[in-house]
């Protein structure tokens, strides 16, 4: 009861943190556990090998997909003041204005009463393939065996933007880096966005992480199976660029780490030789991400998506620079922990075996602090108006809102806009599997099929539908 109680106080830390968010420029990609829901579990070995005790490893191949299906949390997400619809509009006054366009479009005055009215309806996919290796280590010591998952994945983001005006292929255009100003002598002229664009659809392939295990069978006789286990995470991908605000992302992000957990199973029941049964099955792993440097676009407090204002040079003239193509820096970023609780009934008859299953997955809100200090006294956010031709002058030059200067600087730079939140989210899942035992031999054949729903409170892109096949082999 003491343990349970600890449990359930760990994760109400975890969830305590979790809050709405908006206006953010990165998002962590899925945790395995939530794209991956059958477990590999080593105690699928160890039952098999109680049974067939020459038997050396297990080999498992599973083909996966997980399909977001919460669109308008993700659009509030990346967009502003917590709407996934929102307006450009280059009058203060007006109540419905989201985003003063006049501070991304230099040459705003060229297009008079412009006004633009955008919305975000995201999606992102996660499929590919997971090799999974359990081999017995049995001659070194009868209790140990050692696990390696190798995924090969094809992540796919689409932020589906939409322009309902007319009048929006402006700022379309400067949002997805393919408009600038470059005029002689011009007093309007701007350079190139080229961080955070908002494009819609993007893919990478490649191996997320590399997981390496090693189990400790602690219990095994009268229907109770029990194993701790001890891994490391590895990580084989390049760090993200930043380029695109919704980019994919492949596994930790270049973030080593550790995973320890405990798995066990009871009989419940346990009739006709043998040949039907219910098993409770567990699964407890908390996972800690060391931390390392990323390439993320910070935001500008106190400005919606500031990361696309236009900055000015001091002393400097010339076009002026989109806010991002600056704050896009290499920033100190702790993931920090996860954990993730699976609770299951197993029902077998004979050689089928039904799974119906549940998690609980609780993620830590990282922390992010600057790698180098910014310049002070360098860059700031232009006044609408303010000429490129001439030297730009933070004391005169520089406002926003209700600022009379607004010269940038760690204080004035917002770390919240990068950081990824924290995560509480369930999920539910249905698996059939049905084994063949090959006679008079001790090699028995697996395959299985399920799918799953996962469920958030908010933020992030949680919300999906999953479905996986797998093929397993014991040898």
């Amino acid at each position: 009861m003491k343990k349970n109680i600890l449990l359930l106080l760990v994760l109400s830390l975890f969830a305590a943190n979790i809050s709405a968010y908006t206006n953010k420029t990165y998002m962590r990609p899925q945790d395995s556990s939530t794209y991956l829901p059958d477990r590999f579990r080593v105690n699928d070995y160890y039952k098999a090998d109680f049974k067939m005790p020459s038997l050396i490893g297990k080999l498992d191949i599973t083909a996966y997909h997980f399909h977001s299906i919460s669109k308008d949390k993700m659009g509030r997400y990346f967009g502003v003041n917590e709407k996934s619809e929102f307006n450009f509009i280059g009058d203060q006054t007006n109540d419905d204005m989201d985003i003063d366009y006049r501070y991304l479009i230099s040459n705003y005055s060229a297009h008079t009463n412009y006004s633009a009215k955008m919305s975000l309806d995201p999606k992102t996919q996660y499929a590919g393939f997971n090799a999974s290796v359990i081999l017995d280590l049995s001659r070194i010591n009868k209790h140990l065996a050692f696990k390696i998952n190798v995924p090969y994945q094809r992540v796919h983001t689409d932020l589906r933007s939409n322009f309902s005006s007319s009048n929006a292929s402006l700022i379309k255009d400067y949002l997805a880096g393919d408009y600038s100003l470059n005029v002689a002598a011009g007093t309007r002229n701007q350079e190139a966005l080229r961080y955070a664009k908002i494009t819609d659809q993007q893919e990478k392939l490649g191996i997320p992480f590399m997981d390496f295990c090693l189990a400790y069978n602690t219990h095994n006789e009268d229907g109770l199976i029990n194993t701790v286990k001890l891994g490391f995470i590895s990580t084989v991908e390049k760090k993200a660029t930043a380029e695109y605000l919704f980019e994919p992302i492949l596994g930790n992000n270049n973030h080593f780490g550790i995973d320890v957990g405990i798995e066990g199973s009871k009989r419940l029941f346990d009739g006709n030789g043998h040949r039907s049964f219910v098993d409770f099955v567990w699964d407890l792993n908390y996972k800690y991400l060391f931390s390392n440097t990323q390439f993320r676009t910070l935001g500008i407090k106190g400005a919606n998506w500031g990361q696309y204002y236009l900055l000015g040079k001091e002393g400097v003239s010339g076009a002026f620079i989109p806010a991002a193509n600056v704050l896009t820096q290499n920033v100190k970023v702790e993931p920090g922990s996860h954990l993730d609780l699976n609770l299951e009934l197993l029902f077998g008859y004979h050689a089928s075996r039904v799974s119906v299953g549940g998690n609980i997955i609780a993620r830590q809100e990282e922390e992010l602090d600057f790698k180098n200090n910014l310049a002070t006294q360098t860059y700031g956010v232009v006044t609408p108006g303010t000429s490129s031709a001439v030297n730009f002058d933070l004391s005169t030059n520089v406002g926003l809102g209700n600022y009379t200067t607004y010269a940038l600087s760690n204080d004035n730079i917002d770390l919240k806009a990068a950081q990824a939140p924290g995560i509480f989210a369930y999920k539910v899942y249905l698996q059939y599997a049905y084994d063949y035992v090959k006679r008079n031999t001790e090699r028995m054949f697996t395959v299985a099929t399920g799918v799953s729903l996962n469920i958030t409170d908010q933020n992030a892109h949680f919300d999906g539908i999953g479905c996986w096949f797998k093929m397993a082999a014991y040898f």
